[in-house]
């Protein structure tokens, strides 16, 4: 039975990692910049104009997405097609331009510092204790188990923290690029939802890993009989027998009664 409990957090506590993984490998990356994993994206910017330090301060831009090393951009000639990516770094900052003669927009430019990216990086240290918390489940061991128990719950607890900052990022991101383009639609990108999934995930691999140790524990102890606890034996073999009128006696003077009765009769 605590096998099944193990197996079980095993289970569940690598799809909680691949998850957190996700999140970590969110855009821009040094392998692949185009990557689906973002945690806020904006689209229908209406052509607002990024003036970071590297980007094309006269492209237009109509979508929007924020990672966890970076932001990538597209224009509105090719939306689908993020070809800039912010060079990735911890902690980056989005800085962006109303078009010009936007009546709508209510100031002409909205700035994301990156004190508000830079806690993204939670992400990684998450999945870091979310991976040492599977490799501790394959040990059948109490003392073990109890470590990763712990380990699932600081994950758990991790993650929530990442998670958030996501929200307070993207309720921040929706503020001021709403400045520079009303009619934008803000909504948060898969690796939000991927933090949000993995904290239950976390937390059901940590009590069923406490669990397992628990049935494990109880299967491990050593049960004495009550009469050695006692410190006293009982054998059949030397017992003696009792008569009829609960006196003790032994087979052999009960047949030497016997026998001087018969040779009194004799």
């Amino acid at each position: 039975m605590a096998r099944a409990f193990s197996i079980f957090s095993v289970v569940v506590g690598f799809v909680a990692f691949v998850l957190l993984v996700l999140c970590t490998v969110s855009l821009p990356t040094t392998l692949n910049d185009n990557t689906p994993f973002d945690y806020v994206r904006a689209s229908n910017l209406g052509g607002v104009n990024d003036v970071g330090y590297t980007a094309n301060r006269a492209r237009n831009l109509s979508s929007l997405r924020l990672g966890l090393w970076g932001y990538c951009t597209s224009d509105v000639g090719n939306p689908s097609s993020f070809d800039f990516c912010e060079r990735p770094g911890h902690g980056y900052q989005v800085s962006l331009n109303a078009t010009n003669g936007d009546s709508q927009a209510a100031y002409e430019n909205a700035n994301i510092q990156p004190s508000w990216t830079r806690g993204l990086a939670i992400h990684v240290v998450a999945m870091v204790a979310a991976a040492i918390g599977v490799i501790l489940s394959f040990v059948p061991h109490t003392l073990v188990m109890l470590i990763g128990f712990f380990v699932y719950l600081i994950a758990a607890l991790l993650t929530l923290i990442a998670f958030i900052i996501d929200i307070v990022l993207f309720v921040y991101a929706r503020n001021r690029i709403h400045r520079v383009s009303p009619n934008a639609s803000v909504m948060p990108g898969p690796s939000f939802y991927f933090a949000l999934v993995s904290i239950p995930l976390l937390l059901l691999a940590s009590i069923t890993i406490c669990c397992g140790r628990r049935i494990k524990q109880r299967d491990d102890e050593v049960y004495v009989p009550s009469s050695y606890a006692a410190g006293t034996t009982t054998s059949s073999a030397t017992a003696p027998a009792t008569d009829s009128y609960n006196m003790s006696t032994t087979k052999s003077s009960k047949q030497k009664v016997l026998d001087a009765f018969n040779a009194s009769k004799a």
